[in-house]
């Protein structure tokens, strides 16, 4: 009986932890000529320009920043802790709108693809036709080495 309480607690445990570990992918309006950026560009646009290469604004749509999810996304991607990253939202956005954010990753998807300019952070597995996923760094999500797999 003990060790059966113990296999479901394990189970319990490891179903917790992979519920919080996610691929978060980077996806593009499908029109978008960025299919594949560099973390140290997406900072130095946001610090500057807040515009893409093509010359484009900059729009940036993802879950709330204080989503468990997203914690992590923002030290990696964006170099910053929480409360930084909350100082360079208020920043970005108040000239133009440089950061929108979802309540889903559905409602992610749709607000890149209504918005040529934009690239969303997604799980990966809530990606769909709508939107072309973008290379980060030169690697897909799901490859070795990715920037934002198990967050």
């Amino acid at each position: 009986m003990k060790m059966r309480a113990f296999a479901v607690a394990a189970l319990f445990l490891i179903s917790s932890i992979s519920a919080f570990a996610r691929d978060i992918a980077m996806v593009v309006n499908k029109s978008s000529a960025n299919k594949t950026v560099a973390a140290a560009d997406i900072n130095k646009m946001l610090k500057g320009t807040k515009k893409w290469p093509d010359g484009k604004d900059l729009v940036i749509v993802m879950k709330d920043p204080t989503a468990a999810e997203m914690k992590v996304v923002i030290q990696k991607l964006f170099g910053q802790t929480p409360a930084e990253f909350k100082a360079t939202v208020e920043s970005a956005n108040k000239t133009k709108k440089v950061f929108v954010f979802q309540a889903s990753d559905d409602a992610i998807i749709k607000t890149v693809d209504g918005t040529p300019n934009a690239v969303g952070l997604v799980d990966v597995y809530s990606i769909t036709g709508a939107v072309s996923v973008v290379k980060l760094d030169g690697k897909l999500p799901l490859e070795p080495g990715y920037t934002l797999h198990g967050q």
